[in-house]
């Protein structure tokens, strides 16, 4: 989680010109506009940036607005997890009733969830790594 926090914090604070990149490659110059500046090649005297297309399209995939994209889309899907966890809370005093009866095989069936510890467990968040 820090280091979605560290990323959230540079695209807030970075410069205009860094949040949106583009691919130019137009009078023989390959460059990424406002981010990787052209060079010349001492060889032919043409102009290059020294990397493979891949990578420049693997930059260009990795910019900052699609980073912006991911992490809206992780706590979307983190705060439905949260809502979830909650609404699972709602039938566990339910469940811990019936967790030693043949109930509890009709109330779980097909959920992968074999015991009421297990499905506790799926109640809580996560641990932080330590």
């Amino acid at each position: 989680m820090d280091a979605i926090r560290k990323i959230e914090a540079a695209l807030a604070a970075g410069p205009a010109e860094h949040r949106e990149w583009e691919l130019w490659t137009s009078n023989s110059w390959r460059r990424i506009q406002g981010v990787i500046e052209p060079t010349i090649q001492r060889t032919d005297n043409h102009p290059d940036l020294h990397a493979t297309l891949e990578t420049l399209e693997y930059v260009v995939a990795v910019q900052p607005k699609n980073i912006r994209e991911v992490l809206q889309t992780f706590a979307s899907k983190e705060a439905e997890l949260v809502r979830l966890r909650s609404e699972m809370r709602r039938f566990l005093p339910l469940l811990e009733r019936v967790a030693d009866g043949p109930l509890w095989d009709e109330l779980t069936a097909g959920t992968g969830v074999a015991t009421i510890n297990a499905y506790r467990d799926l109640t809580q968040p996560p641990k932080e790594p330590t």
